[in-house]
């Protein structure tokens, strides 16, 4: 009797499931990892649904990237012009 070689899709699966956790109570860009996971998981069955899946995810990365660095320019842009502003005043 031969024994056939199985992949089993479980730890995919926990792994991205213990991902969206860490991005609920850390950081969203554990969010990325378990959407990548979930969409390696479900490639193996369907390879369209894989691609959409990883293309959400780059999407989803580029978004909270995209949102951190524009967040941390206007916030320096902020304290910039505050400054600039009390210096007028003193002057």
């Amino acid at each position: 009797m031969s024994e056939a070689k199985t992949t089993s899709n479980a730890w995919p699966f926990l792994s991205a499931i213990a991902f969206m956790f860490l991005g609920l109570t850390y950081n969203p860009l554990f969010f990325v990892c378990s959407i990548f996971l979930f969409s390696a998981t479900a490639a193996r069955r369907n390879k369209r649904i894989g691609i959409a899946g990883a293309a959400f995810g780059l999407a989803f990365l580029l978004l909270l990237l995209g949102y951190g660095f524009g967040k941390d320019m206007a916030l320096r842009d902020n304290s910039q012009s505050s400054v600039s502003h009390s210096g007028h005043a003193a002057a």
